[in-house]
């Protein structure tokens, strides 16, 4: 951290640097949890932090939400971590309605690339143990505890705890962080430390009482690993030699009707129909024009949509739902799925209806000028 925030005094530090301090900076604290006390470092980062945020070098948002990042810190230790944990498992808010895809990721892997392949296998045979609700819920409980109050919270026995006390120890540990918030900094420190050890005795109290019954209801507390992702992997072919010409797609077009797609991808849902067994059982014709939009209608668009398809249903929930999309190949593959995107985003924009797209890139590849974007990245 004493790097990171030298490099970020330089006067003449260019944003491309800028931006993957910053990164770095979150990251650990994000990582931190609240394990170890960052508030030297994070008072410093403030008055930093204005700088690329205010004029002559306004940064973007970028500079602005790790502002807010470390300002909240300093009032709640352990929040970036605990922030991060409830986006990746939204179950944990209060009043959340599940969709059931929480744990759902669509990896686009490249057909062209043995690598694509094998990142598949090998993704698909590391699968880590099921984790409950209750069980997160107690888990970032103990994190709050441990971080406030800095004790053992292998001694609270909150494995013995019902599952009710457990929601209930979690809701009011929440809202005496929400409370402390509003506060200064030394006044959300007094104020958390006197209501994490009232709520403290409490639950020894209750946790007194269920031991009683000799019956241990969950397992002990452990690291806030998150639950296992459920994968679902979609293949993709980008295109390795050229493309049609365009005389020859425009005056190509579909034998089915402009809304055999719509129909098929209904019926396919709702009867579990894979997505491999539709593309060979139908008679669409990919990369040509159809009488729907203007916009090419690739195999990579079909796939977009379909994935876009099954979160419809959730149109109308009070949050955004946020589709986890991987991408797994070279610049090719990429530059087939951005084209994809786009055509999609401009031919039907309802399908992007509360949607928040978030893509994990894994390059793969032998040939090191085709893994450009992994580069810029890097």
């Amino acid at each position: 951290l004493d790097t990171i925030l030298l490099f970020l005094r330089h006067p003449g530090i260019p944003e491309t640097r800028l931006l993957s301090l910053l990164h770095m900076f979150r990251t650990f604290i994000i990582t931190n949890g609240g394990s170890f006390d960052l508030s030297p470092y994070l008072v410093q980062a403030v008055e930093l932090l204005k700088n690329f945020y205010t004029w002559p070098r306004p940064y973007g948002d970028v500079a602005g939400e790790m502002l807010e990042l470390v300002t909240m810190e300093l009032k709640s230790p352990g929040y970036g971590m605990r922030a991060k944990y409830i986006e990746e498992n939204p179950e944990l808010e209060k009043g959340y309605k599940a969709t059931n895809k929480e744990r759902c990721v669509h990896v686009l892997f490249d057909q062209g690339t043995r690598q694509g392949a094998l990142v598949r296998d090998l993704v698909s045979a590391e699968m880590g143990d099921d984790v409950t609700l209750p069980q997160m819920q107690m888990n970032l409980l103990a994190n709050i505890l441990q971080v406030n109050l800095k004790i053992d919270c292998d001694l609270l026995g909150l494995e013995f705890c019902t599952r009710d006390d457990i929601t209930l120890f979690y809701n009011a540990a929440n809202q005496i962080l929400e409370e402390a918030v509003i506060m200064s900094d030394k006044d959300a420190m007094q104020y958390r430390v006197q209501k994490f050890t009232t709520l403290k005795d409490y639950i020894i109290s209750r946790s007194s009482i269920s031991r009683r019954t000799s019956v241990q209801i969950y397992h002990k507390t452990r690291i806030l690993t998150p639950p296992p992702l459920l994968f679902e992997f979609l293949p993709v072919f980008s295109e390795r030699t050229e493309p049609e010409s365009a005389e020859n797609t425009l005056h190509t077009q579909p034998t089915s009707s402009p809304n055999a797609a719509t129909d098929a991808e209904e019926e396919m849902i709702l009867t579990g129909e894979s997505l491999s067994s539709y593309i060979s059982s139908t008679q669409l014709h990919f990369h040509h024009l159809t009488p729907k939009t203007k916009h090419p209608y690739t195999k990579a668009t079909f796939i977009f949509r379909y994935i876009l398809k099954q979160y419809s249903y959730f149109s109308d929930y009070p949050k955004q739902t946020i589709v986890k999309i991987g991408i797994v190949g070279d610049d090719k593959t990429l530059h087939c799925l951005v084209t994809a995107y786009i055509g999609l985003l401009l031919s039907e924009p309802e399908c992007f209806k509360n949607v928040k797209l978030r893509f994990y890139m894994i390059p793969v590849g032998t040939n090191p000028e085709n893994l450009s974007f992994a580069n810029f990245l890097a």
